[in-house]
């Protein structure tokens, strides 16, 4: 596989005041049945294509399966999961 995810996806946070987007600062971690992977990384862009938020892109070697998207952001214990599916 070798592309870039058209969309981008975007991780909030709640906090006291409402819900906070936080995809410039998460970082996004992906992982094929528990095991993280290299060949997918995911970074903040904000004038991506489809408006900013975390894009994903793969080096050209990464097979074909659901990947789990796993955000964390610094400082907290928070996590979130997505999946990625690399077709």
């Amino acid at each position: 596989m070798d592309g870039t995810t058209t969309d981008p996806y975007i991780i909030k946070a709640v906090t006291a005041t409402g819900t906070i987007d936080i995809s410039s600062s998460a970082v996004l971690t992906a992982y094929l049945n528990g095991t993280a992977v290299t060949t997918l990384g995911c970074a903040y862009d904000s004038a991506g294509e489809n408006g900013p938020g975390q894009y994903c892109t793969d080096n050209g070697g990464t097979a074909a399966g659901n990947y789990q998207l796993v955000a964390t952001y610094t400082g907290t214990t928070l996590t979130a999961t997505a999946t990625l599916n690399v077709q």
